[in-house]
């Protein structure tokens, strides 16, 4: 039904999503039944709200439009990459969606209804289950209310930027830097190089989770020995752990 003296449905939605080209999720968007969904048809949204998600779908920088106290989104192009195998959720509850994620998400979001005033992170940890196994993930983002002309909160706008590869990147690097700056070149003595090379490594268990040292006693024996360990949970590992300032070879 179409909400008196408001737009007709085509036309709604024609005002929502401009002259621009289309792209795949210009497209979802206009190939969604919103009167099926928790914020009905678009003649019926608030101009704050039909706003917003025109602004969203017609930017090129990643935006999601959370309408409704259902939460229900509406994204562009830029930020479908962001979901992985979660897309396409175009008109379903956000909590829905990134379930698994929600938990930590929610007090965000409750705190921009409530105080009425966008919050900002940045490089912010996010632990996702987007691709069906649990990653590490960074996000800059920021969560703005929508505010109507009563000073009710019909919604929010993220504004999100993934920098994933970005924060791992630089991360790695300095653990190469300091590898560099570890190396037997800075001891006399090669127990003693080993262990500070390991002590770089127990630093950066998130990338490195397990790390040994082994050495040959003899370039013609073809075993070897472990000397240093870092990070695991084995009887051997805890000798390692024990002897990792004073480590020697064998």
């Amino acid at each position: 039904m179409v909400t008196p003296g408001g737009p007709a449905p085509q036309a709604a939605l024609r005002a929502v999503l401009g002259p621009a080209e289309p792209t795949p999720c210009r497209a979802l968007f206009a190939g969604t039944d919103w009167a099926t969904t928790a914020i009905g048809a678009p003649e019926t949204w608030s101009p704050t709200l039909r706003s917003a998600i025109s602004t969203a779908m017609n930017t090129r920088f990643g935006m999601l439009v959370m309408a409704g106290p259902e939460l229900v989104m509406v994204y562009n192009d830029a930020y479908a990459p962001l979901m992985g195998a979660l897309h396409p959720a175009m008109g379903r509850p956000l909590p829905e969606v990134w379930a698994d994620e929600w938990p930590t998400l929610a007090p965000m979001v409750e705190q921009v209804v409530t105080e009425q005033v966008a919050n900002h992170f940045e490089d912010f940890l996010l632990m996702s289950s987007r691709n069906g196994f649990l990653e590490e993930t960074y996000f800059t983002f920021s969560y703005s209310p929508l505010i109507d002309a009563d000073g009710e909160v019909v919604g929010l706008l993220d504004t999100v930027l993934e920098t994933t590869e970005r924060v791992l990147a630089t991360r790695r690097l300095q653990l190469a830097q300091q590898l560099g700056q570890t190396g037997a070149a800075r001891h006399d003595d090669l127990g003693a190089a080993v262990a500070a090379v390991v002590e770089v490594l127990a630093e950066h268990r998130t990338d490195l989770p397990l790390a040994g040292v082994h050495l040959l006693t003899d370039v013609d024996d073809p075993g070897a020995r472990c000397c240093c360990t870092a990070g695991t949970v084995s009887r051997r590992s805890r000798r390692g752990r024990r002897r990792r300032r004073g480590c020697a070879p064998p």
